[in-house]
């Protein structure tokens, strides 16, 4: 595959976790953890379907992550490999079951997704148009938390034309 364009992502994940006493206000409200990177990704566009590929250090992980989204209309597949890899999809409206690995083993998690959103509106933009995804993980029936995860590019579009 050709190079493709260079981009710094910025990758926002907020968890709300579930009713924990001691992660409340004063006035009961949750305190979301909110977890932000800055990480320079690989971006290409073909077929409609837009693609990232990046390196992450994972927090727990003794190595780095490779890390490939996919975006191709309003469904987001993240694809991780690695020590802690896993394979998430979003689509929403409909749940999906993945393996999720962690430093204690594996999880089987399902995924609820509530929203999958562009940033960018234009259909095929000249590049990242960005994504905030909003979706419950659910592990053997028990709520784990509810996430929104922001995706964009910090660099705006200046890119080779989706084919």
């Amino acid at each position: 595959m050709a190079a493709g364009q260079r981009l710094q992502l910025t990758i926002t994940g907020i968890q709300y976790p579930p009713q924990a006493e001691d992660n409340q206000t004063e006035a009961g409200e949750q305190q979301p953890v909110v977890i932000t990177q800055e990480v320079s990704a690989e971006y290409f566009c073909r077929s409609g379907s837009h693609y990232l590929f990046y390196e992450e250090q994972i927090e727990g992980a003794p190595q780095r992550s490779k890390t490939r989204i996919k975006l191709k209309g309003q469904v987001v597949e993240l694809n991780r490999q690695g020590p802690m890899g896993h394979c998430m999809i979003f689509e929403s409206g409909k749940p999906y079951r993945t393996e999720y690995a962690t430093p204690f083993g594996l999880l089987m998690l399902d995924i609820i997704t509530k929203s999958v959103e562009r940033l960018s509106v234009e259909e095929c933009p000249e590049g990242w148009p960005g994504v905030k995804i909003v979706y419950t993980l659910e592990n053997e029936g028990q709520a784990v938390g509810e996430y929104e995860l922001v995706i964009s590019a910090g660099n705006g579009s200046s890119g080779h034309a989706c084919m």
